[in-house]
């Protein structure tokens, strides 16, 4: 009976040698999985943290640029408002000058009607100088004429 229940034990002992070694196999793959997980985990971990940082260095870039653009956009703005200033500026200019080239007009259309004025009064003052003239012809050759009847007539 003794024997049977050595027999047993040492059954029983190679069952948990087995088993042990079954365990620590079992540890050792799990110990296996644990390292390589950790290494996918290492990589992962240095691949996110690039990949941070490289979307931290894109989103700095597009800072930049959008500060760029608003900057242009504020030139931009500001040279429209010149225009805009400059608009109103030649608009005021060409209502001046249209009034001045109406103005300007208006003397030429009064310079016109002086000049019909003093041009008739020279043509009728030419016309009374011709009648005139005709008169002091007219006068000098009754005067001539009587000079030669009188010197005849002494």
């Amino acid at each position: 009976k003794m024997q049977r229940q050595i027999d047993e034990l040492q059954l029983d002992l190679l069952h948990l040698h087995a088993r042990v070694a079954e365990e620590e196999q079992s540890g050792a793959v799990v110990t296996a999985e644990r390292e390589t997980l950790r290494s996918q985990l290492d990589t992962l971990r240095q691949s996110s943290e690039h990949q941070i940082l490289q979307a931290h260095e894109e989103l700095e870039t597009m800072r930049a640029q959008i500060r760029d653009k608003d900057t242009r956009l504020d030139s931009r703005w500001h040279d429209l408002e010149n225009l805009r200033l400059q608009l109103k500026t030649a608009d005021a200019a060409s209502t001046q000058l249209q009034g001045a080239e109406k103005g300007a007009r208006d003397i030429i259309a009064s310079l016109r009607e002086q000049l019909k004025s003093s041009l008739e009064k020279v043509r009728t003052q030419a016309d009374q100088l011709t009648v005139t003239t005709t008169d002091f012809e007219a006068g000098t050759l009754e005067v001539a004429t009587a000079s030669s009847r009188a010197a005849r007539l002494e």
